[in-house]
């Protein structure tokens, strides 16, 4: 059997302290923030998802620099 070496202990205490430090601080932050207010603006419909591909695979430099990102990212 292995025994975990004597700093383990130490960076084990040290990270719960700091977990909760922060859920301390988060805590001590409180209050509500008021609901946004609805602008009035329309709903976003799928025909405005679709017509924003559009644009991008028909615009003849938003179409490269897409598959660039899609190539590069994947």
């Amino acid at each position: 059997m292995e025994f975990p070496a004597p700093w383990t202990s130490v960076a084990m205490r040290l990270k719960t302290a700091c977990y909760l430090l922060s859920a301390l601080g988060i805590h001590a932050i409180g209050g509500t923030e008021p609901r946004p207010t609805r602008t009035g603006a329309p709903r976003l419909r799928a025909g405005d998802l679709l017509e924003g591909w559009r644009n991008i695979l028909t615009h003849p430099t938003l179409r490269p620099l897409f598959f660039n990102t899609i190539v590069v990212t994947a």
